[in-house]
């Protein structure tokens, strides 16, 4: 999840948005207008455009600003990493021709502070933390600076939330990262100012409305209000769109509406042919996602190969050579598959997703999975689709086969599995039920991201029906979890969770 909120942030750059009045101290209207068309061109990925716009700019300051944004985006949106060292060579002309502003310009700071918070980000996809730590540490001071010499400019907003948002949800792998900024973030701080931002402010606007849309996905458990909120800005258009039918598609993955899903990537041709190739690699990993969910293993092997030929980075790579790897298992293919275990094992990342493929891909390595366990990545698939009465069917099967068969691990996953599928489908006494099963398995390091899960989905479920001191207990137990698969995104949402209740 994290990696997203980081993907997100300058793909944010990818969204077209209607042209808004930039009222920023000390421009010229001349300026303004330079500035609305430039940044309408750059949320359209007319990056030539863009180009020619900035070369004929009348402020070198605003010019240098804007220009570091071409390979930044470019960067982002290919993983590509020659675009991160074009920023690098370029970066000492460009932050002093920004700083060139006069000190009594409101946007001076705030300008550096968003170049060395990117400059952060992709430093830290690239694994290099030191450097990532430092201009972290730079744009956090710019920006403290700016505060307290211009409190009431809404445009620092957008950066103040965006760090608290980030530093706020950060993986305990990386928190020492926090400890070094002296700032250890603050979600619900962060999306106040997001929303005070986006309601209000002109730099770059489309990146709050973007974090805002991912972390009421990712992180609130607020998916029909993100949906909305991509909804909301397509009316706006007449035209196709890439980056919101990207996150219209992901969305939908996410809530298990993969027919709609794969309905949306399906316009992939037509992005190809407006010369939007570049963006590609990302569809060919949701579409091959979107068709291992639906059990279509042949179509779901091609397009995770096609991602992992085009892609050129290093997010979501173990995670797309673990997929392609079951869905070659699962097509009886092992020997085959265990070549993608080993890719997954020898690529780079640290997040949730990673640290699950590896764990899993070394296990597999070793040991085929057994036909109960492939039953159950099936069952999986199936419900993460949205395919819920074919994962039901695959689970009783393997029931009517006999609970003697499975493992400690499997049962537990047996009665994870059908909690889940009940619990979306609104029948939650069964679900609580199936959730209490699970914990009361003995526990183990493959079994307790299942158990926190269960405890998580158990105080939502008594939330849901007003019994806020049982919703507390459960949410309470799931936090006392630790070292477990996809632990950052649960403790988030528990710890949001919380909060709320306190509130009541």
């Amino acid at each position: 999840m994290y990696r997203l909120i980081c993907v997100y942030l300058i793909l944010a750059g990818a969204m077209a948005w209607k042209p808004v009045v930039l009222t920023a101290h000390n421009e010229t209207r001349s300026l303004i207008e330079q500035r609305t068309e430039i940044e309408t061109s750059l949320s359209l990925l007319h990056l030539a455009d863009a180009e020619r716009q900035i070369t004929a700019m009348s402020s070198k300051p605003w010019q240098a600003y804007y220009r570091a944004h071409l390979p930044i985006y470019k960067y982002f949106a290919t993983q590509d990493p020659a675009y991160a060292q074009t920023l690098r060579t370029n970066w000492d002309a460009t932050i002093a021709s920004v700083s060139a502003l006069p000190a009594t310009d409101p946007l001076r700071n705030v300008l550096l502070a968003e170049l060395n918070c990117k400059r952060s980000f992709i430093e830290f996809l690239d694994e290099n933390y030191l450097a990532a730590t430092r201009y972290g540490r730079a744009g956090r001071s710019l920006i403290m600076q700016n505060q307290q010499k211009f409190p009431d400019n809404i445009d620092q907003k957008k950066t103040l939330g965006l760090m608290n948002v980030l530093l706020g949800s950060i993986p305990a792998k990386y928190q020492w990262v926090t400890g070094s900024l002296g700032f250890t973030g603050d979600l619900d701080a962060g999306v106040q100012q997001l929303q005070e931002f986006a309601a209000k402010g002109s730099l770059l606007r489309m990146e709050a409305q973007v974090i805002l849309f991912v972390v009421e996905k990712n992180m609130l458990n607020r998916t029909d209000l993100a949906i909305k909120r991509i909804e909301t800005e397509r009316k706006r258009y007449t035209s196709p769109n890439i980056m919101l039918d990207f996150l219209q598609a992901s969305a939908h993955l996410s809530i298990k509406q993969n027919d709609a899903g794969l309905g949306v990537l399906a316009r992939k041709s037509q992005y190809i042919n407006a010369g939007k190739a570049f963006f590609i690699p990302y569809w060919d990993y949701l579409l091959g996602k979107g068709h291992y969910y639906k059990d279509d293993l042949p179509n779901a092997q091609m397009y995770l190969a096609q991602f992992l030929r085009g892609y050129k980075g290093k997010l979501f790579r173990a995670d797309a050579n673990f997929r392609l790897g079951m869905a070659l298992t699962m097509s009886g293919a092992y020997t085959v598959g265990k070549t993608f275990f080993k890719s997954v094992i020898s690529s780079a990342g640290g997040f949730d997703e990673d640290e699950y493929a590896k764990h899993m891909a070394n296990k597999f390595l070793t040991i085929p999975p057994s036909t109960q366990a492939i039953s159950l990545f099936k069952a999986r698939n199936l419900f993460d689709g949205g395919y819920f009465e074919k994962a039901i069917t695959v689970l009783r099967d393997l029931e009517a086969a006999g609970l003697s068969k499975l493992s400690v691990d499997d049962r537990a996953e047996l009665y994870y599995r059908y909690g889940r599928i009940y619990h979306s489908q609104g029948k939650l006494a069964i679900a609580s039920s199936y959730y209490r099963r699970c914990v009361n398995e003995p526990s183990s390091s493959e079994s307790q991201w299942l158990q926190a899960y269960s405890y998580s989905y158990m105080g939502d479920i008594a939330r849901q029906s007003g019994n806020s001191p049982t919703a507390k207990v459960n949410y309470e137990k799931a936090l006392s979890y630790n070292g477990y698969f996809y632990q950052s995104g649960l403790q988030n949402r528990c710890k949001v969770a919380l909060s709320e209740l306190k509130k009541i």
